[in-house]
């Protein structure tokens, strides 16, 4: 797959080995498959997570590799709460521990269970207050190789219950990306298995 034209975003997305289907002009969901863009996100006991705004891949491989999911408002909500019984402060004079702007997550499409007929997307082993720290961005920055380590290692502390698999400063995206452990755990969707992006 080459580029459209090559320029500095383009260039991020190469070094990054990462980037949003919406941006890759020449690439769509297969008219096989189901486009869960727009799909709410839920946990195990209904609680909604938020909805899926794009979809994170990786060109070289043509997979989805993450959902690009916005924070419902009632999580958000339940974060500050929360950081603001901890801190036993007035919610003036709380510090932001995330911008306001930064409400999106990133969840690995293997956590994923996608429900077609009501057209949702389960994340089953998760808890709704998991994701009240889980890293953010905002909606259409590029995710960068230490954004992504952020994430990967909070997942692997609290999906998998293990602890420091992953070496910030160490973590190199494509080696971990393509290693077994991370296509068992974070990649591999059963909705998605053997399933390439298309040309438009």
């Amino acid at each position: 797959m080459e580029p459209n034209n090559v320029n500095e975003q383009t260039t991020s997305y190469e070094r990054n080995q990462l980037a949003y289907l919406d941006d890759l002009e020449e690439w769509q969901v297969s008219q096989d498959d189901t486009d869960v863009r727009g799909w709410m996100v839920y946990t195990a006991n209904g609680e909604i997570v938020g909805k899926i705004k794009r979809m994170v891949v990786a060109p070289a491989q043509l997979r989805v590799r993450y959902l690009d999911v916005e924070l419902d408002h009632e999580v958000t909500n339940a974060f500050r709460d929360m950081m603001r019984r901890l801190r036993g402060v007035d919610e003036r004079d709380a510090p932001a521990t995330f911008n306001e702007d930064d409400k999106n997550v990133l969840i690995p499409i293997g956590l994923a269970q996608i429900d077609e007929e009501q057209h949702k997307v389960w994340v089953p082993g998760l808890s709704i207050s998991t994701y009240y720290l889980l890293p953010r961005h905002r909606h259409g920055t590029l995710i960068t190789p230490a954004y992504e380590a952020d994430v990967v290692t909070y997942y692997d502390r609290n999906y998998l219950e293990r602890s420091g698999k992953y070496d910030r400063m160490g973590y190199h995206p494509d080696r971990h990306r393509d290693s077994d452990y991370m296509d068992d755990h974070f990649y591999d969707c059963e909705y998605f298995h053997d399933r390439e992006l298309a040309e438009r």
